[in-house]
């Protein structure tokens, strides 16, 4: 962990109150809720100077967060949730009556305040790969996240790759856009026991060896192809395939094609898995997939490689950086291209035990300390 002592130098003598969008921290996280929330767990023990106050609409979330005392939970209205109200007005009229010092934003900035801003942006696929996102939302939401990286003063993303495509797309000065890689939550490199594993595969009907493949349920994950290459997998009528995450959009096409092809004994969907139970999933799978077509980061690779499972990941956008040596790459475009690396996974002990060693190793890069760290300095930047 951090020292928060090593960071004093850095630091401007007054304390400040930093305003911190929550509105991702729900009871069930996904990734942008994994970082909104491990970073002000983070940011609360290695920034003991300043204060944060911490904007939240679920409420009932708030029991979830581990935080120091120089952190307050302001309660938002459930309307807090629409963009359209919050953005405009809701958050405007609450920074005006109760001022912060910086605010740190993600993705949208609220009009008409007058305070630093730092905006994270995780990834804008939608701008990317319009085809994967709900057309009525996608122009919207486009023009509200450009107004945002306008008027912010410093620019937050995971990836080098993230720092690319915005400084081409938004066409702002590279050093607004600053990289500082998310960490990894740490109960991932806890060892589940054989017992456990086998609770979790009676709760979620899973039997015998499992390729996993984990996140939201949507076209961008590219789970269709990755279906194609589990048929096409050559003498592993045994092993099943496992996809954890919640149904978002356009999901009718893939289950109807599990279904056509006769596959419900084989493909297991589990719907939203909670954290408690992904340490165990990871560590009783063979093999860890992840096809997605763009990520701006990519938690899971490096939830599977904590949980020493060996990861076959796309060769595309960030993943290649987030998994470093550690995974075996595939082209996600190619059906034959991910079945063969799956496959070179399964067959060879020899490759496997190598993936998960380096993996194990890498991994560790990854820390929420550090990354609370270099967040804090950037605020101090701006101080």
């Amino acid at each position: 962990m951090t020292d928060p002592l090593s960071l004093t130098k850095k630091r401007p003598q007054t304390p400040m109150l930093i305003g911190y969008d929550g509105r991702f921290i729900t009871k069930k996280t996904t990734g942008n809720g994994i970082y909104a929330t491990r970073l002000i767990e983070a940011l609360s023990l290695v920034d003991d100077h300043n204060y944060y106050r911490v904007y939240m609409a679920d409420q009932d979330a708030r029991a979830t967060l581990e935080l120091s005392k120089n952190v307050e939970i302001r309660a938002m209205h459930s309307l807090h949730r629409s963009a359209w109200l919050r953005v405009p007005f809701l958050f405007p009229w609450e920074l005006h009556r109760r001022p912060v010092d910086i605010f740190h934003a993600h993705y949208t900035v609220p009009t008409w305040i007058r305070t630093k801003v730092v905006l994270t942006l995780h990834d804008f696929f939608w701008v990317i790969h319009p085809e994967h996102f709900i057309s009525w939302k996608r122009i919207p939401l486009t023009w509200i996240v450009k107004r945002s990286v306008a008027h912010a003063d410093r620019i937050l993303v995971g990836t080098s790759f993230m720092q690319r495509e915005t400084v081409e797309y938004f066409k702002v000065p590279e050093g607004r856009v600053k990289v500082i890689p998310y960490g990894i939550d740490v109960r991932f490199f806890s060892t589940t026991s054989e017992e456990q594993r086998a609770q979790l595969r009676k709760k979620y009907a899973i039997e015998g060896p499992y390729i996993l493949a984990v996140g939201d349920i949507h076209p961008r994950k590219n789970l269709g192809r990755l279906l194609e290459a589990f048929i096409a997998l050559p003498r592993h009528h045994d092993t099943k395939l496992v996809l954890v995450g919640k149904p978002i959009w356009k999901v009718g096409d893939l289950f109807g094609r599990i279904k056509r092809a006769g596959l419900e004994d084989r493909v297991v969907a589990t719907g939203y898995v909670p954290d408690e139970d992904m340490p165990g999933l990871y560590q009783g799978a063979e093999v860890f997939c992840y096809p997605s077509l763009y990520e701006g980061f990519g938690f899971p690779i490096l939830e599977a490689m904590a949980s020493g499972v060996p990861v076959a990941a796309s060769e595309t956008t960030s993943c290649p950086e987030v998994g470093g040596p550690a995974a075996l790459y595939f082209d996600p475009l190619r059906v034959e291209s991910i079945a063969e690396s799956i496959s070179r996974i399964l067959t060879s002990p020899e490759l496997r035990s190598k993936q998960i060693e380096v993996g194990s190793v890498w991994v560790r890069r990854f820390s929420w300390e550090e990354t609370a760290r270099r967040t804090a300095e950037v605020y101090w930047e701006l101080a």
